[in-house]
């Protein structure tokens, strides 16, 4: 585990921290980078270091549905429409539907706009408004598409029940329930609290992002900032049911039977090590934070990664730190460039399309490198750190080429924007 930290850190691969606790006690926590650059000032990451947590907030939103559920005060049938009727199809979605992305409510993050409006301060009758215009992307429950919408929704359903704010419920119902000490409704990030600031890597160094998203407008979907440590002691108090009834654990657990998915409501279920365990994850991302948790509730096994600066997939650092823990094979990854000769090069030409889409990526050979190119965007020049595997730095991509049994290159897989896509070449 220090070896593949080691090689992320050295190489500016990542900013932030790891923790993986065994029956409710740490047993591996590294942090790297730092939370605050400054000129010559730098204050590293730490164990105690908050991080806007992004999409885990929905986890902390869905633990409070269910509370209000088991308090009789709310049940998964009721109807958005008993809060907010304005809301198109209001009437007919629920709020299990919201919990498990199946409400058909557009989501608010895809806006042309969203990237200037989500950067300044709304009010809740601001956000509602925006919310009420938009028209339902599809019939409730015909199908699953992720909406932050919902979940701000949910937060706000929240509020009304208990006529206070999403904060102050957090505090009670969580926070002081359990003794959690760096987990808390976000605003503006203050450094000096203990804090993590957003980077992104260019240059050469690790530059700031100028403008951070208004936590007023992600709410119950990604307004909570915590720390590594409070994010495993959530989970491990979730799962000993401290937190709410084992019907209810039981319920946010099991993905709808429709479905075939592994979302259920606030929490991913997935099945791992050759299939033999169940484990339940959520990961999102915000600006330049970044974050990821597993909890194998067999092992009293938990895992959160949170990160302040990434210029490597995340997805792949959490699978291989999941690959160590269970003794999988896992190649701590180089960064050193690689000279590949032309020949081995050309068996990767040729058009790859993304399973079920009309996407494409195009690989050409070009100057004794690989050129990749998606539909609609512009073209990548890759770099090999070995015979299989491309990296483009600027944006954190990683691409690696597979082939079938009879060697013949037939797959690439692409890491980009914090998602792991599988592209078949075309014939």
């Amino acid at each position: 585990m220090d070896g593949l930290f080691d090689v992320l850190e050295s190489n500016n691969k990542m900013m932030g921290v790891v923790t993986i606790t065994r029956d409710g006690k740490t047993v591996y926590n590294r942090a790297l980078g730092y939370s605050r650059v400054s000129g010559a000032e730098k204050v590293r990451n730490s164990g105690a270091t908050k991080f806007r947590i992004a999409s885990l907030t929905k986890t902390f939103t869905a633990v409070m549905i269910f509370q209000l559920i088991d308090e009789k005060r709310l049940t998964l049938e009721t109807k958005l429409s008993k809060f907010f009727p304005q809301i198109a199809n209001a009437d007919r979605i629920t709020i299990e539907q919201m919990l498990v992305h199946r409400s058909g409510i557009h989501n608010f993050s895809l806006d042309e706009d969203y990237q200037e409006w989500k950067i300044k301060p709304h009010t809740k009758k601001e956000i509602l408004a925006r919310f009420a215009a938009y028209k339902p992307e599809f019939n409730p429950n015909e199908k699953e598409v992720y909406s932050n919408t919902a979940y701000v929704l949910l937060g706000y359903v929240i509020e009304s029940l208990t006529n206070s704010t999403y904060g102050e419920q957090l505090n009670k119902r969580i926070v002081k329930k359990i003794g959690l000490k760096n987990t808390f409704v976000g605003g503006d990030i203050n450094p000096s609290n203990g804090e993590a600031l957003p980077y992104t890597f260019a240059d050469g160094k690790w530059n700031q992002v100028a403008k951070s998203t208004d936590l007023s407008n992600s709410a119950g979907a990604g307004a909570i900032v915590s720390s590594t440590s409070d994010i495993n002691l959530f989970l491990a108090a979730l799962f000993d049911k401290k937190l709410i009834s084992e019907e209810s654990l039981q319920s946010m657990t099991t993905p709808p039977v429709v479905t075939g998915d592994d979302t259920a409501k606030g929490v991913a279920r997935m099945a791992f090590n050759n299939r033999t365990k169940i484990g339940f994850t959520y990961d999102g991302s915000i600006d330049a934070f970044g974050s990821v948790y597993f909890y194998v509730p067999s092992d009293r096994l938990g895992v959160a990664i949170t990160t302040n600066g990434e210029n490597y997939p995340s997805g792949e650092i959490f699978w291989l730190v999941m690959r160590i823990l269970y003794g999988a094979p896992a190649s701590i990854p180089s960064f050193t460039p690689v000279t590949l000769p032309d020949e081995k090069l050309s068996k990767y030409e040729g058009t790859y399309t993304l399973t079920a889409t009309d996407l494409k990526v195009t690989i050409k050979k070009a100057n004794s490198k690989i050129v990749a190119q998606m539909t609609g965007e512009p073209p990548m020049t890759l770099e090999a750190t070995s015979e299989t595997k491309f990296q483009f730095e600027p944006d954190g991509v990683l691409v690696e080429f597979q082939s079938n049994e009879a060697g013949e290159v037939n797959r690439v897989s692409i890491y980009k924007d914090r998602q792991k896509s599988f592209w078949v070449k075309a014939r």
